[in-house]
């Protein structure tokens, strides 16, 4: 098919045959095209940089076609003979600062038509590995889900232990030391069901970290099982003046008149880091004085009395009333203890259906153990409790 001369002739119906066509067709006329409409746009922003600041310079279209003349000149003439179009090049083509040599920048068109294929090649040869974006996919899932369960513990675990220790201003937690072992005494019970509750006492003891006195030792853990706590307390009292240490009348009546399954009194004593009792001078204790970080004093369990109603106890299991009795005698536990929704053997008469039928919990068990497993004349020994707890109880 032949083309009129004076319009414009389509590229995808040359039909010459010579490598320079073919190249042509290929390579050089995109390109050129390209970089002409670039050329034609970057300069048409001078000009209108130039004129806005120059006002002088006039802008007219005949200005401007003159500007654009230079990449008209590189424009390959086409030559129809025959049945055949051929295109011819000029030697050297115009570029923004004179001509330049054709030949030149047909190669650079080769070399960046040859690298870019050798680009595409090498992305096409390269495997494919989905696996492993899936896979650590499912590992930072897996490291965001432990972060947020691990906060959620942190936080229950915190709400725990602010809400069950005695902790005054200024004051260490209370426990046993180890200048004062553990005397327990069972009374009101079988002689079958003492030993098994006595039995149970020592074992929770032991695990927890407390120290044990022997055999034949003088008691300082009262645990007295009675149907009328209020006259035998009244009685004790009455034989013992020193049964309550040096509290406060408005203490000991709330305690004596107070009506719930279980009775709890701490006389707790000062002593030094050592555990060597503060000296008293005029009913004053003088104790070694605080530091920035530790306490120079600490708050000793002497000893626990513990009443249990008869009459509002019943239906509970020796095994539980055992690990209740060893929960409130082995630490300094606040009445009444805010447990929230932990599992704990402290709900055994506030919610009998959320209590540890078993005993005592895993929550109960990391809690005493961290008690007496944590520095005591730390200041921070509340927060070395719960972070002990968290890595005790974390599944």
């Amino acid at each position: 098919m032949l083309h009129d001369p004076k319009s414009k002739p389509a590229l995808n119906e040359l039909q010459g045959d010579s490598p320079l066509n073919s190249l042509a067709r290929r390579y050089y006329v995109p390109l050129l095209s390209f970089f002409r409409k670039r050329t034609r746009m970057v300069r048409r922003q001078i000009v209108n940089y130039v004129t806005s600041t120059t006002p002088s310079v006039p802008t007219t279209p005949n200005t401007l076609q003159s500007r654009d003349r230079w990449c008209m000149k590189s424009r390959p003439k086409l030559a129809v003979t025959g049945s055949s179009a051929r295109y011819h090049f000029p030697a050297a083509f115009w570029g923004p600062r004179g001509p330049r040599s054709y030949l030149a920048t047909l190669i650079r068109a080769i070399a960046l038509s040859a690298s870019l294929l050798l680009a595409a090649v090498a992305m096409a040869q390269t495997p494919i590995q989905p696996s492993a974006p899936q896979t650590e996919t499912k590992l930072d899932t897996i490291t965001v889900n432990a972060k947020r369960e691990r906060a959620i513990l942190e936080r229950r675990v915190d709400k725990f232990v602010y809400g069950i220790t005695v902790t005054p201003f200024e004051d260490s937690i209370a426990r046993w030391q180890m200048r004062t072992p553990i005397c327990p005494l069972v009374a009101g019970l079988s002689h079958d069901d003492g030993e098994y509750m006595l039995s149970r006492l020592s074992q929770i003891a032991t695990a927890a970290g407390a120290s044990l006195a022997p055999a034949s030792c003088q008691p300082n853990f009262y645990v007295i099982v009675t149907s009328v706590p209020g006259e035998l307390i009244a009685a004790w009292s009455k034989r013992n003046h020193f049964l309550f240490g040096n509290a406060g009348g408005t203490k000991i009546r709330r305690f004596t008149t107070v009506s719930t399954p279980v009775r709890v009194w701490y006389n707790v004593q000062l002593t030094d880091r050592d555990g060597i009792p503060c000296t008293v001078r005029f009913g004053i204790p003088l104790c070694p004085a605080d530091g920035h970080f530790a306490f120079g004093t600490v708050r000793d369990l002497a000893s626990v009395i513990m009443l249990i109603d008869a009459r509002l106890a019943k239906g509970i299991s020796f095994g539980q009333l055992s690990a209740y009795v060893a929960m409130n005698g082995l630490a300094e536990i606040r009445a009444p203890a805010k447990v929230g929704d932990a599992p704990s053997i402290l709900h055994l008469f506030t919610d009998p259906k959320s209590a540890p039928p078993l005993g005592l919990s895993a929550w109960d068990a990391a809690y005493l153990k961290a008690i007496y497993h944590t520095q005591q004349d730390d200041k921070t020994q509340l927060l070395a409790v719960k972070e002990s707890m968290v890595n005790d109880v974390a599944p």
